[in-house]
């Protein structure tokens, strides 16, 4: 203790006979600590935090395909297929419920008044609302058949902040009709105000199983 006593005198009489180095070297510090304590509480924010909104988080899992032979690393992992999806998903014993969604969000060009504007969408399956035990604000949650043939079950979700910003809470958007990417889809739900979707930060405005 001694010794460090010592050391800290001598320091800040050093600090003191430089008093622009000692203001450069605070400022850095200060300025290092400060972008360090932002990107933490960024990554711990969108990556580290379990998703909000959603039934049991702790309780949930990714499935991967892994490539034999190869080591279970993520390196040598690949993500399902919708036809691998189906199967594990009417046979596996090992899961309550297993859903799908695109890994990566999709642009929407959303048309309105005539005029499009770029959106973030994301696919999602059928049961995709109901195996995370999510509950709408507005309508009914997707139904389980309504992935199973492209194109034929034309529905969409929208996300609440959207759904707030540019309808303005107006609860007659369910059942109305929407354009994305020059097809009509029918608003069937608007998600809970909690719910952020299992993408982190992705910002998703729309849900859709088509």
């Amino acid at each position: 203790m001694q010794t460090l006593l010592q050391d800290l005198r001598y320091g800040i009489r050093i600090l003191l006979k430089n008093p622009g180095f000692t203001a450069v070297a605070a400022s850095s510090l200060a300025l290092g600590i400060g972008v360090n304590s932002t990107i933490f509480s960024l990554v711990n924010a969108l990556l580290l935090r379990e998703p909000s909104g959603v039934h049991e988080p702790d309780r949930l899992l990714s499935v991967w395909n892994l490539e034999r032979g190869r080591g279970a690393s993520l390196d040598n992992a690949t993500q399902l297929c919708y036809p691998d999806y189906a199967y594990y998903r009417d046979h596996s014993q090992a899961f309550s419920g297993l859903l799908a969604y695109g890994s990566d969000g999709v642009r929407v060009s959303w048309s309105r008044g005539g005029q499009a504007e770029m959106r973030y969408g994301q696919l999602v399956s059928g049961n995709y609302f109901s195996v995370l035990g999510v509950r709408p604000a507005l309508g009914r949650t997707f139904l389980p058949e309504e992935d199973r043939t492209p194109g034929t079950h034309r529905v969409v979700v929208l996300g609440y902040n959207f759904w707030k910003q540019n309808f303005g809470s107006d609860p007659i958007v369910v059942g109305a009709g929407l354009s994305l990417n020059v097809h009509s889809l029918w608003v069937v739900e608007v998600a809970p105000a909690v719910f952020r979707g299992l993408l982190p930060g992705s910002g998703t405005a729309f849900l859709s199983p088509s």
